[in-house]
């Protein structure tokens, strides 16, 4: 880590928000003189206990007369043990997206809603579908064992499919899951094992979730992803 900036001291600190992910030391003094670059060694350690994921380490300047001077971040990446590439994204008026970003395009236009205590996006009419893409950087495309988990409001009738790009082209139909009717939010898994996810769908998606009969609506979409080129990275807010 190192300043270059006017001479005199200047005071920093490094910390991370992330248990198990520290800096040693983690703060101390610049001297600077006729200003020259000013350095010193920092070790990250971290814990095997830290969740998988790309974790900031958070580095801050402050003058000697308590001026804030720009700062910047070491980024520690952590891989899970197990191997396999997770990322979500959980679904409203402002999507929060964990390695899983939702497209809005041609056939795949929804409206945010909040039903049954929950915040979410419906398909509306015309526009049957949902497509989500995985960042690229911790599945670049291959063949892959893929996961898919979707939270959905179960109202009316028709059913949820998947259709994703696989090793035999895109858009390939999973089993359909029957909505009931029950007017609750309830889960359902589809289970790949020949995912591609080579960006091959609409909008350089990698699949869509197709809702037939009346609007459907979703809360959450997760993907774990497991391969030999797969980035093992669990991106989710709960470590999942």
């Amino acid at each position: 880590m190192g300043a270059a900036l006017h001479a005199g001291s200047v005071r920093w600190t490094a910390a991370s928000d992330v248990p198990g992910v520290t800096a040693t030391p983690s703060s101390g003094t610049l001297e600077l003189r006729h200003a020259d670059r000013a350095t010193v060694p920092v070790t990250i350690s971290v814990a095997d206990s830290t969740p998988s994921g790309y974790h900031p380490v958070e580095v801050a300047f402050r003058t000697s007369d308590g001026t804030s001077l720009p700062g910047g971040a070491a980024v520690v990446t952590v891989p899970a043990a197990d191997g396999s590439a997770t990322a979500c994204d959980t679904l409203g008026a402002t999507d929060t997206e964990c390695g899983l970003r939702f497209r809005d395009t041609g056939d795949g236009h929804t409206t945010p809603v909040t039903v049954g205590d929950r915040s979410g996006r419906s398909t509306t009419d015309g526009s049957p579908y949902e497509y989500f893409d995985i960042d690229n950087t911790i599945v670049p495309g291959g063949a892959y064992h893929a996961t898919v988990t979707i939270d959905y409001y179960d109202h009316g009738t028709g059913s949820w499919s998947l259709q994703y790009d696989s090793t035999a082209g895109a858009y390939k139909q999973s089993p359909s899951v029957a909505k009931t009717g029950t007017d609750t939010w309830k889960t359902a898994t589809f289970t790949l094992d020949d995912a591609a996810f080579h960006n091959g769908e609409n909008a350089g998606s990698d699949f869509r979730l197709a809702n037939s009969g009346d609007t459907g609506t979703l809360g959450r979409v997760q993907v774990t992803v497991s391969g030999g080129n797969v980035l093992a990275l669990h991106l989710c807010p709960d470590g999942s």
